[in-house]
């Protein structure tokens, strides 16, 4: 009796042993399988490199970098940063599968800002010999919505739409540019002689007038600012929807004024109303 005893214990322990290996084994086969589907979307994540391996990568690349480049953030406080970027493709050499990181590298020796170009109208009111009246608006034809200029200002970048996508990601505060770089002082174009405040701006600028323009006019800048052009004085009111729920006035006055909304506000007037922006976010 003691014998069988022995025995079924013998063998309830390799049976429970077995049972660990095979919830081992479960666990490596789901996280291959989340690696792999990882994979499959070409991104970077801290299931594919654990953040102190990727550390140590970008550590050990930055250390082989020559001196005029550099990684693009720092691989101590920003390391988290890094797989917002970060893409990654694969290759498979026998029974191993080789993960291929694309790292962007930036050279130092030359950054650029990016510019967006906003080409307001300017409004002016004709009087005809019937003395019948039409509001027209003046504005100059620029040659780009956007720009890279360096911080000296004394070279710069028209960039495609495909570069303005790529710069314009707010997740990242770099992006790549293969357009050509031209020089400030030698530019001919309208849009770089008045970014650059050059006094030949006037030889360099065409005029083009619009008649019977609809005013006032509002023009969408950044950030709930707005620039409002009108030919005539006219008040808006503000009203925001958080918790004083307060109303304010402000006179727009000719030719643009700049109307800078909080959040949640909305600036209606008889002419026109500028809608509200909302950002939700959880506080703790």
């Amino acid at each position: 009796m003691g014998s069988y005893l022995q025995a079924y214990l013998h063998m309830d322990m390799i049976i429970g042993e077995i049972k660990d290996l095979m919830n081992i084994a479960g666990d490596y086969l789901n996280h291959l399988q989340l690696q792999l589907n990882m994979l499959s979307l070409g991104h970077m994540s801290p299931s594919l490199i654990s953040p102190g391996i990727l550390r140590v990568l970008l550590t050990d690349i930055k250390r082989r970098l020559p001196a005029t480049l550099k990684i693009p953030g720092d691989e101590i406080k920003d390391i988290w940063n890094f797989y917002k970027f970060l893409t990654c493709s694969t290759v498979l050499d026998e029974n191993r599968i080789i993960i291929i990181i694309t790292l962007p590298l930036l050279d130092i020796r030359d950054s650029y800002a990016i510019y967006k170009i906003h080409n307001l109208p300017v409004p002016t009111k004709v009087t005809e010999k019937n003395s019948d009246s039409s509001n027209m608006v003046a504005q100059y034809e620029l040659e780009a919505v956007v720009i890279a200029a360096n911080q000296e200002k004394t070279k710069y970048m028209l960039l495609s739409n495909q570069e303005i996508d790529k710069c314009s990601n707010p997740l990242v505060n770099f992006c790549e540019i293969k357009s050509p770089v031209y020089p400030v002082n030698l530019s001919k174009l309208c849009v770089i002689a008045l970014f650059a405040n050059k006094e030949n701006w006037k030889t360099r600028c065409t005029l083009k007038v619009r008649p019977n323009t609809i005013l006032p006019m509002a023009t969408y800048l950044t950030d709930s600012m707005w620039a409002v052009t009108t030919i005539n004085e006219f008040r808006i009111t503000i009203r925001c929807d958080d918790k004083t729920n307060m109303l304010t006035d402000q006179i727009i006055n000719p030719p643009t004024t700049i109307i800078n909304l909080k959040r949640t506000c909305t600036a209606t007037s008889d002419h026109l109303t500028l809608l509200p922006t909302y950002q939700m976010e959880s506080t703790f």
